[in-house]
């Protein structure tokens, strides 16, 4: 297990028994914690629990797996959440983020336009609710 209160060097110790101990099966780290400096290529499915307010915090997460060195033939990729609770609001402001970023940069063909008046009205209207 890797947490942000895990010196550097038991870090690394961490992540290598991961990928190098078959009998290590399971790595856990907090999308924060394990989000960035590490190398994961022994793992095939990739599972969160937890939710960043910035988008890319999971990407980058889950970059961790998917590198060159991989060994599995493909990687798994889930996001859990819970209905009803913060975590349903979460996924919600995420996703109009992402909208946004995609609106405003073009990083994707098919991003809104013209929408992007309306989606920040509502984001920052959800965020008003919030406090």
């Amino acid at each position: 297990m890797l947490t942000g209160e895990i010196s550097a060097v038991k870090r690394q110790e961490i992540v290598d028994k991961f990928q190098s101990d078959p009998n290590t099966k399971v790595f856990l780290g907090g999308l924060k914690s394990a989000g960035v400096g590490i190398t994961l290529t022994a793992a095939s499915n990739v599972l969160f629990l937890d939710f960043s307010w910035t988008p890319a915090d999971l990407e980058q997460a889950a970059d961790r797996s998917c590198r060159i060195g991989q060994t599995a033939q493909s990687v798994n990729v889930y996001q859990l959440f819970a209905k009803d609770t913060i975590d349903e609001y979460m996924l919600e402001i995420i996703n109009k983020k992402k909208e946004v970023f995609k609106a405003l940069f073009g990083k994707e063909e098919n991003a809104s336009e013209g929408n992007n008046d309306n989606i920040m009205k509502e984001v920052i209207k959800k965020m008003k609710l919030s406090t």
